[in-house]
């Protein structure tokens, strides 16, 4: 990155920690010298999908009693294990699932398509496919170049248009393998 004017930049772990002051101080300049999108105006596209002052005072105080947990260990955090059970049976609901359809929660988008890529290779598996391949355009996220390396993905990406960026979907056809 490149240091602007005013910044603190800190390379070492500090020989004493800073007090909470010290944190906030340093936050609120990197914020004013740094800048960033508008994205409270909406400016900003798959990143944040919007800003409301309530909303972001309710997401700030849940955070603020979560922040600590971790859903891994539900006997511990039973509350955050019900939370998520209801969002994953919401989502489910919004996309026709029955009873038996199952889902799970993820920390992002990265995460997201790696657990999508390693399922469907996993399905692939059972239904005897051994050597499974991905075809993707060149303008695919890049997850998915690391979800082909980690789970031993072939894959194949397509040229997309340099003016439209739609995807050649006559390359598209000729690079599925039968």
């Amino acid at each position: 990155f490149v240091k602007r004017k005013g910044e603190v930049v800190t390379a070492r772990l500090p020989k004493r920690g800073l007090s909470k002051k010290a944190v906030l101080d340093r936050v609120d300049t990197m914020d004013k010298i740094m800048g960033g999108a508008d994205w409270k105006g909406g400016r900003v596209s798959g990143a944040v999908y919007g800003s409301n002052a309530d909303l972001h005072d309710c997401l700030v105080q849940v955070y603020g009693r979560f922040a600590w947990s971790n859903p891994l260990h539900p006997a511990v955090f039973p509350s955050v294990r019900k939370m998520e059970a209801e969002v994953v049976r919401m989502c489910l609901d919004m996309f026709h699932g029955s009873e038996e359809t199952c889902g799970s929660m993820t920390a992002g988008g990265t995460e997201s398509i790696l657990m999508a890529c390693r399922t469907y290779r996993q399905w692939g598996y059972s239904h005897g496919i051994t050597h499974p391949e991905m075809v993707v355009p060149d303008s695919i996220h890049c997850a998915f170049d690391k979800a082909a390396d980690y789970f031993r993905i072939k894959l194949v990406h397509v040229p997309v248009d340099k003016e439209t960026r739609r995807c050649n979907m006559s390359a598209m056809r000729r690079a599925i393998s039968k």
